[in-house]
């Protein structure tokens, strides 16, 4: 345990929280101390040993302040059950930083709302979702449809509950999703767990007024280290906090360019300007390399954005990319 607390602490997760209030480096980042539920076991194909180990994670909705605009994202109220549930599975790897919004997610999420033009009317992949919080703010800025990517089934879960937090009349594939996780629930406990969390039980049903719709919003569990993965393609992908471990780095780089469509996809990234610079540019050469006979990327622009938390200033690299 005191290792997986340790990386927890290196760096830090810009969101911590104590006695059910926020410590928050927003202003207005608060808890609604009754929308919080407790999830029973539940299992993943993709994670056959999680079942046993998940009786004790609860969720809560919180209030996140983006370009003035007051998001709900739904996350795990406690981080250290999220390391014990990995520690219990033997994944000593397991990464719990997904279970926070960092500045990163914060200043990529801004993009999206301020300039609406890189994702209105398109199909756009947030890759490494985590909470899903920049996708959600694609969503409200006007894409067609986004697409979680995420290793971790849980982080997919909270996504999709998040898009329904903040827009009402989204479809997605939660339903299914659910299926997934929850093969054994009764309709009730569905129920009660959408109360709890403020949403409308009318999310987790498969309504055939859907089928054969392009939902606005998928979640599919997606490795990054895979070759076998399906790839499909995106007008604009998104990404922040992705090149913190080092040996991510190529399989990142490798994916990024055919994740978007050749002549016209962009990548739109976010990575902590004095967390891992030695990684983002590392990750740049790699990405930028030109191989004869593979599509690759150019890095349009890189501009530092500072956010201001309550105590001090929250430097972030905002990278534009396009397909070359």
């Amino acid at each position: 345990m005191a290792v997986a607390a340790s990386l927890l602490r290196a760096p830090a997760i810009a969101t911590r929280y104590r006695n059910r209030h926020a410590l928050s480096f927003l202003p207005k980042h608060s808890i609604f101390p009754a929308l919080q539920y407790r999830l029973p076991s539940f299992s993943f194909s993709c994670f056959a040993s999680v079942a046993s180990y998940l009786s004790h994670v609860e969720l809560e909705q919180i209030q996140v302040l983006v370009h003035g605009r007051e998001l709900a994202i739904v996350q795990p109220r406690d981080v250290d059950n999220i390391l014990d549930m990995y520690i219990n599975q033997g994944r000593l790897d397991g990464d719990p930083y997904w279970c926070r919004i960092w500045p990163s997610a914060i200043a990529l999420a801004e993009e999206m709302l301020k300039n609406t033009r890189f994702v209105a009317n398109l199909r756009v992949c947030d890759l490494g979702s985590g909470l899903g919080l920049a996708g959600v703010s694609a969503l409200l800025a006007g894409a067609r449809q986004v697409v979680f990517y995420d290793q971790e089934p849980l982080a997919l879960f909270c996504s999709l509950l998040t898009v329904h937090a903040n827009v009402p009349h989204a479809t997605t594939n939660l339903p299914s999703l659910v299926q997934q996780m929850f093969p054994d629930s009764s309709p009730e406990y569905i129920e009660s767990l959408a109360y709890g969390l403020a949403l409308s039980p009318e999310i987790f049903e498969l309504r055939s007024s859907h089928k054969g719709m392009a939902l606005m919003a998928r979640a599919e569990v997606f490795d990054w280290s895979k070759k076998e993965m399906d790839m499909r393609s995106f007008d604009t992908v998104l990404a922040s906090d992705v090149l913190y471990e080092k040996g991510s780095l190529p399989y990142i780089a490798a994916i990024l360019p055919n994740l978007i469509r050749s002549g016209s996809g962009k990548v739109i990234m976010t990575d902590p300007t004095y967390r891992t610079p030695q990684n983002r540019e590392e990750f740049l050469g790699l990405l930028c390399s030109e191989v004869p006979d593979m599509k690759g990327l150019k890095l349009e622009r890189m501009d530092n954005v500072k956010l201001q938390s309550n105590d001090k200033t929250e430097d972030v690299e905002l990278m534009h990319f396009c397909s070359t």
